[in-house]
């Protein structure tokens, strides 16, 4: 499955955009300034989930290994963009541009760090294996500097379009056993709060509209395959608690209400718009009203 991964990154054009590191800084790239009041910052968080159910979610099998299979990628995913984009430090001019690239790069090790210890609380020892899927795509030397960051600008704006849907219906949050709901909304708002550094970092060394699109496809096809095998391998553990009313409830609660996957259609569409920007659409409401409700954070 890593291997696929790595494969769906390779074959991306390198003409036009360098393909390695700018020898040149960069000029600093047009870019929607985002919201007054947003900033990208690291936090310390603590995360105790001892006492919570088996199915922790809805009380549903599917809708719990789901989520957990997306925790599987987040280690060593964030690792990759963390590795993507800090390639390009020494490209850009922008100091407040440097300043987020350093944030960005302490958010997403926290996040690295918290997901590792949820995923070996999880899986135990397979926790590794687990995160390899994500690592093959890290560790493979093939792939250029320029398409490793066309493909951290997509998986980022799917991480941000995710986070988005998730604060914004408390419906989905509600269903989680709250010692789990914290860590993915405080992992939504930190995803929200840095949308836009790896976009701009891209815009900045020169990367362009079809690199940037033509990722987007090949990615979105390697998270979907990745996560349904991770889901797959986790659900087989559950195989004797399994009815076909758990795998409905999964695609009514995608598909139909409250419609998860669906309803993030539009925002997928939304990056193949030439002249998208993430901080097009201002959600910075739904970062305020989570540090309003958790003061000091």
């Amino acid at each position: 499955m890593g291997h696929m991964l790595s494969t769906l990154t390779n074959g991306t054009a390198s003409h036009g955009a360098s393909s390695g590191l700018a020898t040149s800084p960069a000029r600093a790239p047009r870019r929607a300034a985002a919201p007054a009041g947003v900033e990208i910052r690291p936090r310390r968080m603590h995360f105790d989930f001892e006492g919570t159910a088996k199915y922790w979610f809805a009380g549903e099998p599917f809708l719990t290994r789901f989520v957990e299979g997306l925790s599987m990628l987040f280690p060593e995913g964030e690792r990759f963009f963390v590795e993507a984009v800090q390639h390009y430090r020494s490209a850009i001019a922008d100091p407040e541009l440097l300043r987020q690239i350093q944030a960005f790069a302490a958010q997403e090790g926290t996040h690295g760090a918290e997901h590792h210890k949820y995923n070996v609380r999880v899986a135990g020892k397979k926790a590794k294996g687990y995160e390899y899927v994500a690592g093959m795509l890290r560790e493979d030397t093939t792939i250029a500097p320029i398409d490793r960051l066309a493909a951290t600008v997509a998986l980022e704006h799917f991480t941000a379009m995710l986070a988005d849907e998730f604060l914004q219906d408390p419906i989905y949050a509600s269903g989680m056993d709250p010692k789990h709901s914290e860590l993915w909304l405080w992992h939504a708002v930190e995803e929200t709060e840095h949308k836009a550094v790896a976009f701009d970092v891209y815009c900045a060394v020169g990367g362009g509209y079809v690199r940037r699109t033509t990722m987007m496809c090949r990615m979105t096809a390697g998270l979907i395959l990745s996560a349904a095998y991770l889901m797959g391998d986790l659900l087989w553990n559950d195989r004797k608690d399994l009815r076909p009313e758990h795998a409905w409830a999964f695609v009514r609660w995608g598909f139909l209400s409250p419609g998860f996957f669906r309803k993030i259609v539009p925002s997928w569409l939304d990056f193949f718009r030439p002249g998208f920007h993430p901080w097009q659409k201002d959600n910075s409401n739904l970062i305020a009203a989570w540090k309003a409700a958790r003061p000091g954070t």
